[in-house]
């Protein structure tokens, strides 16, 4: 009877802090459950959009892009539909990293 007595009142002191005892463990699991990866990716695109790599409206884009018949949805990707605009984009790339080494060498 003792220790139910030292039990309950261990759990009044307790109680106005459970809250956030359980927030912190809900934060926790949800971390751990996915919640990390969901984070990275916004921030990756957060990244991606400030560096001017990427529209802020990704998927928006890549779905007027597929209208256009730029691209075309393949289950949750999307691929060229033609193979020269494919290459003419990969050289794009390769050009920038060329011109930025040359400066960088100047």
């Amino acid at each position: 009877m003792w220790l139910i007595v030292q039990l309950t009142h261990q759990l009044r002191i307790l109680l106005p802090a459970e809250p956030f005892i359980w927030l912190g463990v809900g934060l926790i699991v949800g971390l751990n459950r996915g919640g990390a990866a969901v984070i990275k990716h916004a921030v990756l695109r957060l990244i991606l959009w400030l560096r001017g790599y990427i529209p802020f409206r990704l998927v928006k884009f890549l779905d007027q892009s597929t209208n256009l018949v730029f691209l075309r949805k393949a289950g949750g990707s999307y691929i060229f539909v033609h193979r020269m605009l494919l290459e003419y984009f990969a050289d794009l790339t390769s050009l920038r990293q060329d011109s930025q080494r040359i400066a960088k060498s100047k």
